[in-house]
Order: C-alpha cells, then structure tokens, then sequence
C-alpha cells in the first residue's frame, strides 16, 4: 500500500498507535508495494486518519487492512495493523554488506507479538542477475525436468555472499545434484535466512512467513519482463521455471530456521499460478485483484499455517478470509 519511504516512521508509529497491538510487518521486495496500476480506494483504519486525500492503492497491504477492517481490525482477538517497509525492484545483493532504511525501521520496532512478512530473491534473477546467476540459471535450463525433479541438495555454504552471487552461492553448488540446484538453495535459503536473521537481531517476532515467488502469467501480454521472460524460456516452456520455483520452495524457502520465531513457509505460487491474467500487471506484478487474492492467503497462513502446496482452490472453503481465491464473490 505504502512504502516507508512514502509516509516516514513517524506516520508509522500513528498508525501503529500507542495501545497495545500485533503488527503485521512487509519486508523486502514485495511486487505490488509501490507498482503502477490505478485501481484506488478510500483508505482504510489509521491509514485515512495519515493520508491527504485518504486514498489508497489496492496493493496486498490494503487488502490486508481491508479485511481486518471489516473484523473489527483484529486478528485472533488482537488489534493489528498493517505496515508495509518493502521496496520495489531490489535485491539481496544490495543487502549483504548494509540494511535499508526501511529494513532498519522494521529491526528497531519489530516487537514479540508482531508477525514478519518477507519476500525477497525473485529480483536477483528476473531483474538485476549477476554473472554467475545467469549461469546458474542458465545450467538449471538446460537440463531436462526430470533431472530437477529427482534433484537435490544436502548441503550450502552457511555465510553470506559477499561476491554478489560469485562467492559463497557459487561454492554451494559442490553440495548439490546438479549443482546449479545448490546455487538456488543457497540464494532462497541461506542469504534470505541471513536477511531475516538481520532484520530479527534485537526483537524475535511471533511468526516469520517466508513467501517463495509466484508464478508470472503464462499468456504473452504486454510487458516491461518480457525479454527476461524470453531469456528464461518462460514463453516457449513456463513449466520449466515452474519447476524450479517449487524446487526452491521445497529445497530453499521451506529450510528456513529463526530461532525464536515461528518459520512459516509460503508458496505464493498457489494463488497466483499463472493461469489468469487479470490477477497480473505487466505478466510479474500483481493486479489489484492478485493482490487481494494474496492477502486472504497470507491472512490464512497468519492464523493457521497451510499445508503446503495443497492448492489455494483446495483449502479455501473453510478458510476464514479468502473466498475471493476460490471463485467466490462476497
């Protein structure tokens, strides 16, 4: 909805208030957090007491608030508001040696009761990949799906990557089978580990949902991506990078440990699958609607952790927030 860098930590701390409350928290490089699309509507809870006029943009972090709005602005009986520090297009590259100014905010107010939302990764291979991303990517590409479905890695490099992607990622590789798997455990597993245990150093929030990518749209409409898209064969075969995203999931995202806090594993790829295009903009960015789809789910995850890969269309007739996921209207 808004980015830190758009209402500033005092407005943060208005809307957060001085009574006690959780907070859900948005961390890293969130698709929708300050993207282009013009469906807008009147701000909700204290975020229309803040804004001047009280409008808000229909990203993930409204809808959150949306529906807590609509329950009273609680969660579990708890009063809980909705802040969103993530900033478009960037990368853990950019974040191995010095945090962000919104990544400090959320590690100096961050509180116990509060749950921490991270998504972060996808740009260092669509967006800003460096030399050895794009052969690993590229090694990953040319191997038949079936040699990344029995695939595995049993080991990583535990350290950071000082080399943007040239040093530690690229040693992982000698732990994996194929090795070009191991570069991509390490990226969604280790260094996004690091960021969070970065973000984390002085508070242990409750919960931490770690969300794994969702799938950009399978049909070939306008787009900024496309020639990554194409460069990834995401036109020709979107199965094959499909396929790697779960295995991502599976081997990177779903690892992840902070101790202190609850790891929940998010693979938003249930929601946004690639096969509508009106939940996208500009094939990688969620609509307006993708992204209330997205935050019925991870409102979903927030009060009882999905089994994952069970499906978004499966689970969503008994889930509490999201049956707008499921086809159904309110």
């Amino acid at each position: 909805m808004l980015c830190l860098s758009a209402i500033g930590p005092r407005y943060c701390q208005i809307i957060i208030g001085s009574k006690p409350m959780s907070c859900v928290a948005f961390s890293g490089a969130w698709g929708d957090s300050c993207f282009r699309f013009d469906d807008r509507r009147q701000a909700v809870g204290a975020y229309a007491e803040v804004l001047s006029p009280p409008v808000c943009k229909c990203d993930v972090t409204y809808w959150m608030s949306y529906f807590l709005e609509r329950r009273g602005g609680a969660l579990d009986g708890i009063r809980t508001a909705v802040i969103n520090t993530a900033v478009e297009a960037t990368t853990l590259n950019e974040r191995w040696y010095c945090l962000r100014s919104q990544d400090r905010f959320i590690r100096d107010n961050i509180k116990r009761e509060d749950c921490l939302c991270v998504s972060v990764g996808g740009n260092d291979i669509a967006l800003f990949p460096t030399p050895c991303t794009i052969a690993s990517m590229a090694g990953l590409l040319c191997l038949p799906k079936v040699f990344l479905r029995r695939g595995f890695s049993c080991w990583t490099a535990p350290v950071q990557d000082c080399c943007c992607g040239c040093g530690s990622s690229l040693l992982s590789c000698a732990g994996a089978c194929p090795p070009c798997l191991g570069y991509l455990r390490h990226l969604f597993g280790k260094r996004v580990e690091l960021y969070i245990k970065q973000l984390t150093a002085k508070t242990k929030p409750k919960k931490i949902l770690v969300c794994m990518i969702y799938y950009p749209d399978e049909n070939r409409t306008p787009s900024w991506a496309a020639g990554a898209l194409g460069a990834l064969k995401y036109n020709s075969d979107p199965g094959h990078i499909q396929l790697l995203i779960r295995r991502a999931f599976e081997e990177a995202t779903s690892q992840i440990k902070i101790p202190g806090s609850e790891v929940i594993p998010v693979p938003l790829f249930d929601v946004l699958d690639g096969s509508r295009s009106e939940d996208y903009v500009a094939r990688v960015e969620p609509s307006a609607i993708g992204g209330k789809k997205m935050a019925e789910y991870l409102l979903d995850h927030i009060r009882t952790p999905i089994r994952a890969s069970v499906g978004a269309h499966r689970y969503t007739l008994n889930a509490p927030f999201a049956s707008s996921i499921s086809g159904r209207t309110k």
